[in-house]
């Protein structure tokens, strides 16, 4: 084996890793700046996704018409308080569907302002608790930190 060619395996090595690595960036960049994926309002995942939409624009008579016909009774649109906290990342977890009601349980990441250098985020969990009506799909228990300040 000639000097050129051993000086060439890890030169060659370097270049493939290097590639590998913008490879990754790339794909971190790419998946980091995609859009949120826009549910079906026909499907659970879009039900929930609607009202927190809805919500996050203050658009209280939108999130309203997305409750069931028992929780609109109970809450007025001008009711409906979430807790100050953003959710930074909302994921789906889980559907569960049992005859009229269906679960949608939430994996949510929360980022606060921290001390200054630092933000504060945890991961928590939501659930919706969702009933058919008319073939639809409305909110019917909402998560705990989305309540309705009439009731």
């Amino acid at each position: 084996m000639t000097s050129t060619e051993t000086r060439r395996g890890p030169r060659l090595g370097i270049i493939i890793g290097l590639i590998v690595a913008v490879l990754v960036v790339a794909a971190a960049i790419v998946n980091a700046v995609r859009p949120p994926e826009q549910f079906s309002r026909d499907t659970p995942e879009g039900t929930v996704q609607a009202f927190l939409v809805a919500l996050n624009e203050e658009n209280y008579d939108g999130a309203h018409a997305l409750l069931s016909e028992e929780s609109r009774g109970r809450c007025k649109p001008g009711d409906l308080v979430r807790d100050r906290t953003e959710a930074t990342r909302i994921v789906v977890d889980d559907v569960t569907e049992a005859g009229q009601t269906v679960i949608v349980d939430l994996d949510v990441t929360v980022t606060e302002a921290g001390d200054g250098f630092e933000p504060y985020r945890y991961d928590t969990e939501m659930r919706f608790t969702l009933v058919r009506e008319g073939g639809s799909l409305f909110i019917d228990e909402l998560p705990y930190y989305i309540y309705c300040s009439g009731v």
